[in-house]
């Protein structure tokens, strides 16, 4: 694949290999790409309906109702279908949810089929109340929302979880391998019920997701409750996930909301989970917007420099020669990586000890973190805001931490090997 000269000694062939770097990494992402099929928008969210079966004490539904920002009603079907139509194997995924409940919705069967004719895996996002077979018959995954399995749910949402939890069963015993996830929002009221939950989620074979309540009709968490959350987190690390609270300061630029786009009831598209005025446009040129956002994607991907993982993964497309000559150019630039993240702990280190005399406060150290301007300038990406939530979490439970241990624990957390 790489053609070299005969008489090319293996000394020479590596100094080729350094000079044309670029040259090999694009051939692979060639490769990538042949391998992995043409780019897709990853998440298409469509909202079916802002009718609402439920009262929940905690959802700004009613307030955004009140204020005009949300009308009641369901979306036009006949749009969705022909927007679908033009988004024929360009969406990975195509999720109904929005402020209403979707089983409400009439034509949802309907819709979910057309996102299967286009070649998009369908899933939803309900709150259990409804069990409609014809529904869950074209999902190919489900996601619940279930707060807590004790009486007084019915206060915080106006139905017992009772129904919930039988319908949730009748779910996982009609559709043994459908992938079903538990959404829990989590404030004071339900942090000592989040093991019940996984509990639950054990028993049926579905994963749990917990979110941080948005609001002020519940009491909010504290860095007490996520530390329990995080220890829950990390004991079932295949069935538990959740988002910490860095995820919830999203915006467009945000890691997590690149590729995906959301549709209202009115047909306006937008970025989902992110502030209403960032309209991308109608429904009508969606199909135009939808191309756009793939091409950042493709772009962005194309620049992102290949790691040990990326080419043991295309070993099989390479020649065992080829392989080892690029093996060596990446363990370099690794190596010089590495170098140069180290000095950047360092200094984060330097600017962190005097401050660790005074206190040991996670968020005050998480702070002073972001102050670094390596960090400040990716405050938005979503794996610089994990490391900086573990790495101060690290820091604020160790008193007696060294710089070698906050270097050790940060190079974990990192994995800039992987």
């Amino acid at each position: 694949m790489f053609r070299r000269h005969k008489q090319s000694t293996k000394k020479d062939r590596v100094g080729e290999y350094k000079e044309s770097i670029f040259e090999q990494k694009e051939q692979l992402r060639k490769l990538e790409t042949e391998k992995e099929g043409p780019s897709k928008l990853s998440l298409l969210q469509i909202e079916p309906t802002t009718r609402c079966n439920l009262d929940c004490i905690y959802c700004a539904r009613k307030r955004f109702i009140k204020s005009g920002e949300i009308t009641v009603g369901d979306v036009e079907t006949e749009k969705i279908l022909v927007a679908l139509k033009k988004l024929k194997g360009k969406v990975e995924t195509v999720l109904y949810q929005g402020w209403g409940e979707p089983m409400l919705c009439r034509d949802l069967p309907k819709l979910l089929e057309k996102a299967h004719k286009i070649g998009a895996k369908t899933a939803i996002v309900t709150n259990g109340v409804i069990f409609k077979k014809e529904v869950f018959d074209k999902c190919d995954s489900v996601t619940v929302s279930i707060d807590s399995f004790r009486p007084d749910y019915i206060g915080r949402r106006g139905v017992s979880s009772a129904k919930v939890k039988e319908n949730i069963i009748n779910l996982r015993n009609n559709y043994p391998n459908l992938p079903i996830l538990l959404e829990a929002a989590v404030s004071k009221k339900n942090i000592d019920e989040l093991e019940e939950i996984i509990d639950f989620a054990k028993e049926i074979k579905a994963k749990v997701k917990f979110l941080l309540q948005i609001g002020e009709a519940l009491p909010p968490v504290d860095n007490h409750d996520i530390q329990k959350i995080e220890s829950l987190a990390s004991a079932n690390p295949d069935i538990v996930e959740w988002s910490k609270p860095e995820e919830l300061l999203l915006n467009k630029e945000h890691s997590v909301l690149k590729n995906k786009l959301y549709v209202d009831i009115h047909g306006k598209v937008t970025i989902p989970y992110h502030e209403k005025d960032v309209l991308l446009g109608g429904i009508e040129e969606i199909d135009k917007i939808t191309d756009r956002l793939i091409k950042e994607s493709s772009q962005s991907k194309s620049t992102r420099p290949y790691d040990l993982t990326d080419l043991q993964r295309l070993r099989p497309n390479l020649q065992e020669r080829d392989f080892s000559m690029l093996r060596e150019s990446l363990e370099r630039e690794i190596e010089e990586t590495e170098k140069m993240v180290r000095e950047k702990l360092q200094e984060m280190w330097d600017s962190l000890t005097p401050m660790l005399e005074l206190t040991h406060d996670q968020k005050v150290i998480s702070e002073k973190l972001w102050e670094h301007p390596d960090l400040q300038k990716r405050r938005n990406d979503q794996k610089v805001s994990e490391f900086v939530s573990s790495i101060s979490q690290y820091v604020s439970e160790n008193p007696n931490i060294t710089f070698e241990d906050f270097l050790s624990h940060s190079l974990a957390i990192l994995k800039l090997r992987e």
